[in-house]
């Protein structure tokens, strides 16, 4: 186990910036997120900190140990791969047994550790098969114990959740963490998901093109992005334009909505679906809530929510999301005329 510092790093192809500027401190057994969409450099990082890239400038530390230009075997880093990348003419426990081989432990030392790796993800029983004869989510734990055998410094786990369905990512998932936490490793755990990362993560590294918008716990993003992005990224928040007055918010049609607690001057609020209620067309808003008239585009049952598109005097899209109950004939339909609350509180700054 070890702390892992990554200080001004690069990564550059040509003209392209891949990772600009990246800085990240975790300490030891923490599990830190890389969360980002497609092309964001996440996975540029991480593979990176696991040697399989190398860096055009900054150092990558573990503990005290600077690894910036060593191969990835010295290193000492577990990797799980999004593909699992198992080796398909060896069976389960070879396949763990891999990493031990190559680093030459001794054969009954070898035997033992792998029956502990694969006891830990519960897969002792099928030591023998083949990975054609595994499920996803079986090859997925086969992947876990071979990165875990080999006593890494640092996991490194590539959206290794990706190809399973949902069901078996939240599973899986919920595997992961117990047992990083367990063993108390260091953890990078890259994902797309934001759902995923706020299940796992102590803190997320929220990337945008190759840059950091903002590190933080995953209530700290939730609660108080930094901006924009992150905000409309993590929770999907609805964004408001206009400018802040003193008390009040004044958006661009010169409607005012009130900001409740004093706070700095934006230009931008943000409001999460879940904190919007639909009322009745015309219905009387307190001093210290929010009422925009807006009519309903979109209704879309998801059993223990219903989430709503509605759009504003303006044309602007709000999503809204409140718990699926009643009867659905009570439910407000597309075409309905309604006025949607919030509490000042519940604004987020920008």
């Amino acid at each position: 186990m070890s702390t892992v510092v990554l200080q001004n790093i690069e990564k550059r192809y040509g003209e392209h910036a891949a990772v600009s500027d990246f800085n990240l401190s975790i300490k030891q057994g923490e599990l830190v997120a890389l969360l980002g969409p497609s092309g964001c450099g996440k996975t540029t990082t991480l593979r990176m900190v696991a040697g399989f890239v190398d860096a055009t400038a900054g150092s990558i530390l573990f503990g005290d140990r600077d690894v910036t230009l060593l191969a990835p075997y010295h290193r000492n880093t577990g990797m799980v791969f999004q593909s699992y990348a198992l080796f398909p003419h060896l069976n389960v426990a070879e396949n763990v047994a891999f990493g031990l081989r190559r680093r030459g432990v001794a054969k009954a030392e070898i035997e033992e550790r792998v029956r502990v790796a694969l006891d830990r993800v519960r897969l002792g029983a099928l030591k023998d098969r083949l990975p054609k004869n595994l499920s996803g989510g079986q090859q997925q734990r086969v992947a876990l114990a071979r990165a875990l055998v080999i006593e890494p410094d640092v996991l490194l786990l590539d959206e290794p959740l990706s190809n399973l369905d949902a069901k078996l990512r939240e599973e899986m998932r919920v595997e992961i963490r117990q047992i990083q936490q367990s063993l108390g490793l260091t953890t990078i755990f890259v994902t797309h998901d934001q759902e995923e990362a706020l299940a796992v993560a102590d803190r997320l590294v929220v990337m945008n093109v190759g840059r950091v918008e903002q590190i933080g716990t995953p209530y700290e993003l939730y609660e108080h992005p930094g901006t924009e992005f992150v905000a409309t990224f993590i929770g999907g928040a609805n964004i408001l334009r206009g400018k802040s007055e003193g008390p009040s918010f004044v958006m661009a049609d010169g409607t005012r909505l009130p900001l409740g607690e004093a706070g700095k001057p934006c230009t931008m609020l943000a409001v999460r679906p879940e904190r919007i209620a639909i009322a009745p067309a015309g219905s009387q808003v307190p001093p210290d809530t929010c009422g925009l008239p807006a009519r309903i585009a979109v209704r879309t049952y998801l059993g223990a929510t219903v989430e709503y598109v509605v759009t504003l005097a303006k044309g602007e899209a709000v999503r809204v999301r409140e718990q699926g109950r009643g009867r659905e004939q009570d439910l407000p339909k597309p075409g309905d005329t309604v006025m949607i609350t919030w509490p000042a509180t519940a604004s987020i700054r920008l």
